[in-house]
């Protein structure tokens, strides 16, 4: 994992995610990390928050507002803005 390191995720599955401050975003499977460029994707600069719901939904918290994910980051898709939470420093997310 490359850069400072704001927040991490034990995900339902058994993996674990890491957001840096540089806008990274990592799965690390134990083994091995693999890097997420979402920091472009998601207009942010830097990643402050990881939450799971429920439902498998990956919710990330920047210093842009708050995204969710559904499904599996790595598996491709897109994160959609949650533009009612849009907020100009999000440090935590808890649904």
């Amino acid at each position: 994992v490359r850069g400072v390191v704001r927040t991490i995720l034990d995900r339902a599955d058994g993996s674990t995610w890491a957001g840096t401050a540089s806008g990274g975003l990592f799965r690390v499977d134990g083994r091995a990390a693999t890097a997420l460029p979402v920091g472009r994707a998601l207009g942010a600069e830097q990643l402050l928050a990881l939450h799971e719901d429920a439902g498998g939904t990956l919710w990330i918290g920047t210093n842009a507002g708050v995204w969710r994910w559904g499904g599996d980051p790595a598996s491709g898709g897109a994160p959609e803005p949650v533009r009612v939470l849009a907020l100009d420093d999000v440090l935590a997310v808890a649904l």
